[in-house]
């Protein structure tokens, strides 16, 4: 299942690659999330999941918590999923300090210092559009997962 078959409270894990990923890889990457997901379990029970990839970098997982909660077992399976995975196709799915935003049609994918630097630059401003690589549910990620910077998690940082 994919993540816009998913309701709106469905919880989301966001994983960022560490590098962009070839179209050849996504397309592996989400075959073999797709199958993860259709058998993830949560203490016996299958849980209700999606899994989808955005903008060359970011791996989603979904589970609809209303139908059977996401236990700590069920997602240390998805975590060592995604480190089988990684290790196959040699990528980090695991990095945090990176921020993707909009310039234009153009994402642009930089580490958080750097962000901070084209912000405080004036390169980045509130209407800018970044990634929401926080969100908690798939309504908080919307149907492409930008959010204008002025909305974002890193606003509150701004202040």
């Amino acid at each position: 299942m994919r993540l816009n078959e998913m309701p709106l409270h469905a919880r989301v894990w966001i994983y960022t690659a560490g590098r962009e990923l070839t179209a050849t890889e996504q397309s592996r990457l989400l075959n073999d999330l797709l199958a993860f997901v259709s058998d993830w379990r949560a203490h016996g029970t299958a849980l209700s999941a999606a899994a989808d990839v955005l903008h060359n970098r970011y791996l989603v997982l979904a589970a609809d918590e209303s139908e059977a909660l996401a236990s700590g077992c069920s997602i240390d399976a998805s975590v060592r999923a995604l480190k089988a995975m990684g290790a196959e196709l040699k990528v980090d799915f695991f990095v945090r300090t990176l921020v993707s935003y909009r310039q234009g049609d153009e994402v642009i994918t930089v580490p958080v210092h750097d962000f901070w630097a084209l912000r405080k630059a004036h390169r980045v401003n509130d209407d800018t559009l970044v990634f929401n690589s926080v969100a908690k549910t798939v309504g908080d990620l919307g149907a492409d997962g930008w959010q204008p910077f002025s909305e974002s998690w890193h606003a509150e940082m701004w202040r």
